[in-house]
């Protein structure tokens, strides 16, 4: 039982109320001091251990090894590209011995092979087949031409004129296009 007048009443509980607040206050500002108190040795350390980091760094970054590191990188980065434009270019290449089969087995009486070439293309032909001999006569090489042009192995059968100049002991060079469906 309360024998205090209402008007001190409230009195007395806003002076409570405010001893609590400071009280409050002043608790949460020791225990925020006590956190920095045990906190400040491994924020300092953390720091220094920053800054011998950045340190080592530098002296790394100067040091002789890592310059030669850094040159054998570079020629490794070097070879890296030229291994990848060769393997590039082996996606191209192909063997041509199914064509160079194929041409053997329409060659006729009376033609001769001395040598063939291929070369790999990008477009419509995989490549280009070159074969260079020897015709007894000229209808022979035009028979054989004929045949070429029939086998569906080969797009396209250039035959220069120079080649039907002769009548007999002809020498001839075809250019043939490989198709890339063969039969």
């Amino acid at each position: 039982m309360n024998l205090l007048p209402p008007a001190d009443q409230k009195k007395v509980a806003t002076e409570r109320f405010l001893r609590f607040c400071v009280v409050a206050c002043v608790g949460l500002a020791c225990v925020f001091a006590v956190a920095l108190a045990f906190l400040a040795p491994s924020y300092l350390y953390l720091i220094l251990q920053s800054r011998e980091l950045e340190r080592g760094l530098q002296i790394e970054k100067e040091s002789p090894e890592l310059r030669k590191a850094e040159s054998i990188e570079s020629a490794i980065k070097d070879l890296n590209n030229r291994v990848g434009a060769l393997h590039g270019s082996l996606a191209l290449l192909r063997d041509p011995a199914k064509e160079i089969d194929a041409v053997l087995r329409f060659q006729p009486f009376g033609i001769s092979f001395h040598t063939f070439f291929y070369k790999a293309n990008k477009g419509e032909s995989v490549g280009t087949l070159t074969v260079l001999g020897y015709a007894d006569t000229r209808e022979a090489l035009l028979k054989f031409v004929d045949k070429l042009e029939q086998s569906g192995f080969f797009g396209k059968v250039y035959s220069p004129i120079s080649n039907l100049l002769s009548r007999e002991k002809v020498e001839f060079s075809l250019v043939l296009d490989i198709k890339k469906n063969e039969p």
